[in-house]
């Protein structure tokens, strides 16, 4: 298993953030990290309460 240093964590959750959205499949590309572990990371940050969008697509005025 490869573990993966604080920086590249940090670099990741700030591409999948505002104001740049990437997917987890372009983050994927670019940095070869599988998919699943980027999604086990995304739901981590959710679960300590950190805003992580599920797209690059950004919230649609008055949704909920």
């Amino acid at each position: 298993m490869h573990r993966y240093s604080e920086g590249v964590k940090a670099d990741v959750r700030k591409r999948m953030s505002p104001p740049h959205r990437q997917s987890v499949a372009r983050i994927s590309e670019e940095l070869g990290i599988h998919v699943v572990t980027l999604y086990n990371w995304r739901k981590a940050w959710r679960l300590q309460g950190e805003v992580v969008p599920a797209s690059e697509k950004a919230p649609r005025a008055g949704a909920h």
